[in-house]
Order: structure tokens, then C-alpha cells, then sequence
């Protein structure tokens, strides 16, 4: 694994290592009415568990890529509920990339963009995790299609994806990265 990544999963675990596990009002200093009222009566999640922003450049074919990727709890998404009865707003990651400050990709991704590309080995962190951030992969980005990495899990693990992006193009390739120590060994295939 290289170094950007280890940083890459250094950073994600980091800023997800508060939001694992889980606190009730009475810790976080809630009035006595909040404390009184039945679990089963709270219709609004509680937990927002929203990755860090970030902004960089990366030069590539002799121009100039700046990314800046948002990574926020979305209240329009259906809600995580984990095995403790705790719901959290999944996340809606938007992307924005410039060339030469000319805007060439702008989008958004949700958990739901990659059902489709997860393995059945990791289906179950997939399905009880959240979409947790994006990075640039920039050793395989090229000035003709950008890599990124996407986490969904919990507490920085969880299947990671890789999601390539053609500048000034809506064409997006997604497939599950199995080259990360955080990813679970590739399924055998069976003849």
C-alpha cells in the first residue's frame, strides 16, 4: 500500500473515529423533558456522521486540476439504522473538478451509486455502513480520465471503490478496488 493511501485511510479514520459508537442525550446534556420522552416516539436521527472536506491540484498532461470534494449528511436520503437502534443520515458526496479554473466535472455521488459494484464478500459492511468520503487516487488518475477513492463502511473500514471521471464528460466508471488492506480479499470465481 502506498503512502498516499495509508494517508488517505489515516485521514478518513480519523474523522469518523467520533462518530463510532453511540451517546445518549443525557451525556450530551439534553433537558430532562428530551430524557423522559420513549425511544420509540424520536423520529429525527440523531448522529450525523459527515467526512472532511477537501481541496488540492494535481498537474497532469501539462494542465492544471483543482478538486474540491464535500462530503455531507444528507436529510433527502434514506437513513442508516445500525444494529443499536441509532439512525444516521447517509452522506451525499459532491464533486467538483476544474482545469485551468474551467470547471470540467461536477458531481454527485450517493451510497446507492455503487450497490450495484460491490462484491458479495464485503456486501455486509457495505449495506451497514455509510458513503464516508472521496480522495483523489492520483497515481492512477491521467489527464484524460481522473481516479478517485470512495469508502462506504464504518469507521474508516469498509469496501473502497475506485471511480473514474473523463474531464468535460458525464462518463463515470465505478469498480471495487480489492488493492487497499482495507478491502476484504477478491471473491474466487467458480467455474
Amino acid at each position: 500500500m502506498s503512502y498516499k493511501s495509508y494517508l488517505f485511510t489515516a485521514c478518513l479514520t480519523v474523522a469518523l473515529l467520533s462518530a463510532c459508537g453511540s451517546a445518549d442525550k443525557a451525556d450530551r446534556g439534553g433537558d430532562s423533558t428530551e430524557q423522559a420522552q420513549p425511544e420509540a416516539e424520536k423520529n429525527e436521527p440523531e448522529t450525523y456522521v459527515e467526512g472532511e472536506e477537501l481541496s488540492d491540484t494535481i498537474r497532469l498532461g501539462g494542465k492544471m486540476y483543482a478538486y474540491h470534494i464535500r462530503c455531507a449528511p444528507d436529510a433527502n436520503l434514506p437513513l442508516l439504522v445500525d444494529n443499536l437502534k441509532q439512525e444516521y443520515y447517509q452522506n451525499r458526496v459532491t464533486l467538483t473538478v476544474t482545469r485551468d479554473g474551467e470547471q470540467v466535472i461536477h458531481r454527485e455521488f450517493t451510497k446507492e451509486d455503487f450497490e450495484k459494484y460491490v462484491s458479495e464478500s464485503t456486501r455486509g459492511d457495505f449495506n451497514s455502513g455509510l458513503l464516508l468520503g472521496m480522495n483523489c487516487n492520483r497515481e492512477a488518475s491521467t489527464a484524460g480520465r481522473l481516479c478517485f477513492w470512495a469508502v462506504v463502511g464504518w469507521c474508516g473500514e469498509g469496501p473502497t471503490f475506485r471511480v473514474y471521471l473523463t474531464p468535460g464528460s458525464d462518463a463515470v466508471t465505478i469498480e471495487q478496488d480489492f488493492t487497499t488492506e482495507d478491502n476484504s480479499i477478491e471473491e474466487p470465481v467458480i467455474n
